[in-house]
């Protein structure tokens, strides 16, 4: 007698209960394992199913299992149609990546954000020069659910009367000696209470006016990832409409090793991760948000959302890149913080990520064409 009259092999798909207890190389290697017993005959859809299989293995959450050819083995099945069952956004592909959702669309991604709250933090001291831009940027948003807090550190110039002047109806003001910029921010992050949290410094402003409509349209598109990052284009200081460079917020762990992040100013995290996580940490001069992306990213584990449009403007000459000797600081910081965090770096390889950003300052400034972005002269 031939194979197919020998007695009947058990599918490991079979066991009582479908197939949640099976391992995932049970579940791919079976159909091969058979065919070489012939016990299974392989024709082209088999075939076919099982390259399919071996893709989606490695490539998706859900463990895909093609449609059985006999009514008999329907138990515990998981049709390859009708289920929305797909592989992970290409960004994801990659073991480790961490922007896995897609970027968001304009468009039909819409819907659900209007019941967001989001809240952005300005930490300010002595910035009068600077903040009536900011303070215009959040006030023409057309988004109806932002709350606009204002963590000042009882600065002696005009600051409180631009905001009193500019801001958006509601805004929150907060003026009192604090113990540094991430002490500020920690008081932010304890008073707010949106949905979505992220900062827009006293030197940057939003430059369009569906920006934060564009945060709250990620944050409910992909509920699965734990915040939202956009684009941010850098500018003269002295001439706003001159680009000198942007950042995209496309990321991957592997650059934490080489103290890259995502653009924080463009980076919009859920109340549940603060909450998770904790704030800043106050002890570090610089470099306390790139620590916090390790929190986020390498001990946490979670991912953002990509938002392909660019969101916030920022001037040319902050804190952490006006000079040799700022440039210094953080790399120091991020080299004590990733050797806190259990990664392995090196001054040399910190220092190599400049190789790139090279790039960005000899590309002379442009006119900032975009037609849909608005900017706010001061």
């Amino acid at each position: 007698m031939g194979h197919r009259h020998a007695a009947p092999r058990v599918h490991a798909c079979r066991r009582p209960g479908g197939c949640a207890g099976v391992r995932a190389e049970e579940l791919f290697g079976s159909a091969t394992h058979q065919c070489r017993l012939g016990q299974r005959r392989d024709d082209c859809r088999t075939r076919g199913n099982r390259r399919r299989c071996r893709r989606l293995q490695g490539r998706a959450d859900v463990r895909y299992q093609p449609p059985r050819r006999h009514a008999a083995q329907a138990d515990g099945r998981v049709e390859a149609r009708g289920h929305g069952l797909e592989p992970a956004h290409r960004s994801a592909r990659r073991p480790g990546r961490r922007l896995c959702p897609p970027p968001a669309r304009c468009g039909s991604a819409f819907r659900g954000s209007s019941r967001l709250k989001i809240s952005v933090i300005t930490v300010a001291y002595n910035a009068a020069a600077t903040i009536a831009d900011t303070l215009r940027s959040v006030a023409a948003q057309a988004y109806p659910h932002v709350e606009h807090l204002v963590i000042d550190g009882a600065s002696t110039d005009d600051t409180a009367a631009l905001v009193a002047a500019h801001g958006r109806p509601g805004t929150i003001f907060h003026s009192a000696p604090d113990d540094g910029l991430y002490d500020a921010m920690n008081k932010g992050i304890a008073a707010a209470t949106g949905d979505v949290i992220g900062f827009l410094n006293a030197d940057d402003y939003f430059c369009r006016r569906d920006a934060v409509s564009l945060i709250a349209a990620a944050a409910a598109a992909n509920p699965e990832a734990a915040a939202v990052s956009g684009a941010v284009a850098i500018v003269d200081a002295a001439q706003p409409d001159r680009i000198r460079r942007a950042y995209a917020p496309t990321f991957a762990p592997w650059m934490l090793r080489f103290a890259h992040m995502p653009p924080h100013p463009g980076f919009y995290a859920r109340r549940s991760v603060f909450d998770r996580l904790g704030g800043f940490d106050p002890a570090l001069a610089i470099g306390a948000d790139f620590e916090w992306m390790l929190r986020f990213f390498h001990d946490a584990k979670l991912c953002a959302a990509p938002i392909t449009p660019t969101l916030v403007t920022l001037r040319d000459g902050g804190v952490s890149n006006s000079g040799l000797a700022s440039r210094r600081t953080i790399n120091t910081e991020a080299l004590a913080s990733l050797r806190r965090h259990g990664i392995a770096s090196a001054p040399p390889v910190i220092w190599s990520k400049y190789l790139i950003k090279a790039l960005q300052y000899v590309i002379p400034p442009v006119q900032w064409p975009a037609p849909a972005a608005v900017r706010w002269p001061a």
